[in-house]
């Protein structure tokens, strides 16, 4: 329980948080997305293999079955023997390693994005300290003009020669 709590004061974990947070409805969509394309492969492999394989393919249960064995590494128990069974054992494959890749790279935009806002943020601060430091430098005639042309930029017309 003490390092749930003491993870509270890190950083990195509260920007994996937020990055989590903002992105989560994309991630939500992207599993659902997933998980239906599954289902429809599991499906059509049911309906091409049950006619090869009707005890091993007996209802729409058993694609679905294959199909999970098939993301978490099954030992190969059942197997496809149709041409279009075994190209959806293949799609069935790539679709397991997006139900994880495309979170994660989700996730990593997110992260992307907290850091170009923070980074952002940082170089308009050094830009405003940067200009004080140099407006402090300057006579007060310069600082006459810069003022009318601060004013007249503000105000949308030319700037005083």
């Amino acid at each position: 329980m003490r390092l749930v709590k003491a993870s509270r004061y890190l950083s990195g974990v509260a920007n994996f948080g937020k990055a989590i947070q903002a992105k989560k409805r994309q991630i939500i969509l992207s599993i659902i997305a997933i998980c239906v394309m599954i289902v429809i492969c599991s499906v059509l492999m049911y309906s091409f293999e049950s006619k090869e394989q009707p005890e091993v393919f007996n209802n729409g249960f058993s694609g679905i079955y294959y199909s999970f064995q098939v993301l978490m590494g099954g030992d190969g128990e059942i197997e496809p023997v149709t041409a279009i069974g075994q190209g959806l054992a293949t799609l069935m494959l790539l679709l397991g390693g997006c139900m994880f890749g495309v979170p994660v790279a989700i996730v990593s935009t997110g992260f992307e994005d907290m850091i170009a806002e923070q980074a952002g943020e940082e170089e308009e601060t050094v830009d405003v300290y940067e200009l004080l430091k140099q407006y402090d430098s300057l006579t007060e005639e310069q600082k006459k003009h810069f003022r009318a042309y601060a004013s007249a930029d503000d105000a949308g017309g030319m700037s005083p020669q």
